[in-house]
């Protein structure tokens, strides 16, 4: 996350776009109110979607004295708006914009949650985890860190039940951030916690009851940073906690080596912490499918369809569009593949 946006993370922006995949939530972006925000399926987009009926440059939105504009940069397949195929329109809060297969609709942003801090730490910012993920997702990474980001989905892809998520998460936060401990700590008093020593157990202590309660409800992250560091703390980062759920209902608590906490890291904590949540977002076993439905419907965090789409992305951005090559280390039949991608394959 480069400076800009993460700033723009921290403080909120003057408005977001929800992206859904289908019916299903996935990542927000937070729009810039300095300069215009590009749509489309090239990676130099602001916001790239893996869709072949997206254009490389789709389209582009931009403020405008009356609020937001939106305009449609010469696509091959149109761009609408509320159904209707627009060349250039004013968006309207709860418009939704039609992009491929893709929907966005375009929002303010939702309100912070005010929170009740432990003593001696005060809060650096609070923001939405979906924005921070749309806002990790869009920037321009090396390959090191999408190789990190990849492997670290196909681990979290490949956990089966609730205790294995939540240990594969902790593990894959101390090994690939700077931090002085990490736990997952769960909504449920029945649940254990999972810890990394040597702070992890001390994250447990310290988030608990209602802070707990109302970080897991409120979809956000929040970052808290210490009042007065002192030697005698022995770690002064930040600590930084964010929801995770349905599946493993509970957040991840991470406590920085450094204050502020890297950027880098905190794009990296957001999108595990993220696919985590949507890993199992079916529900509570045993639940019934309107329980499911309204289960994963309070959820606002990316859905494990957009993150098959990531992972198909980043499968065929390594072996240069081969669909064939992409496929198999996916571990999926070309056909398969074809089939998510939304179109056939070429006769």
């Amino acid at each position: 996350m480069s400076p800009t946006s993460f700033a723009a993370a921290a403080t909120g922006t003057d408005a977001v776009l929800d992206l859904f995949v289908g019916d299903r939530p996935g990542p927000s972006y937070p729009l810039s109110s300095e300069r215009p925000t590009t749509i489309g399926r090239s990676s130099d987009a602001d916001i790239t979607i893996a869709d072949r009926l997206v254009s490389r440059l789709h389209a582009t939105i931009r403020p405008d004295p009356s609020g937001w504009a939106i305009t449609d940069l010469g696509s091959r397949n149109g761009t609408r708006l509320d159904g209707v195929t627009i060349t250039e329109a004013t968006l309207q809060p709860g418009a939704v914009i039609g992009i491929g297969t893709h929907s966005l609709l375009f929002r303010p942003p939702r309100p912070r949650p005010a929170l009740a801090t432990p003593n001696g730490w005060r809060v650096r910012f609070v923001t939405p985890l979906a924005e921070l993920v749309g806002s990790a997702l869009g920037e321009q990474t090396g390959p090191a860190e999408q190789m990190t980001r990849f492997l670290a989905a196909t681990r979290l892809l490949g956990c089966h039940g609730s205790g294995d998520v939540a240990t594969t998460l902790v593990e894959l936060v101390v090994a690939n951030c700077a931090v002085a401990g990490a736990a997952w700590l769960p909504a449920a008093a029945t649940t254990e916690s999972v810890a990394a020593e040597p702070a992890g157990e001390v994250l447990t202590g310290l988030i608990e009851g209602a802070l707990r309660q109302a970080i897991i409800s409120c979809g956000s992250v929040v970052c808290l940073t210490p009042e007065r560091p002192t030697a005698s703390d022995g770690e002064v980062g930040d600590l930084v906690c964010l929801p995770v759920g349905p599946g493993p209902d509970g957040l991840l608590a991470v406590r920085a080596t450094d204050s502020p906490l890297r950027s880098s890291d905190l794009d990296f904590l957001a999108v595990v912490a993220s696919l985590a949540g949507a890993r199992h977002d079916t529900g509570p076993t045993g639940a019934g499918p309107a329980d499911k439905a309204a289960f994963v419907a309070a959820c606002p965090d990316l859905g494990i369809t957009a993150w098959e789409r990531v992972l198909i992305g980043e499968a065929l951005r390594r072996h240069g569009g081969n669909v064939g090559a992409a496929a198999r280390a996916l571990g999926l039949s070309r056909a398969t593949l074809y089939r998510r991608l939304g179109s056939g394959p070429p006769g």
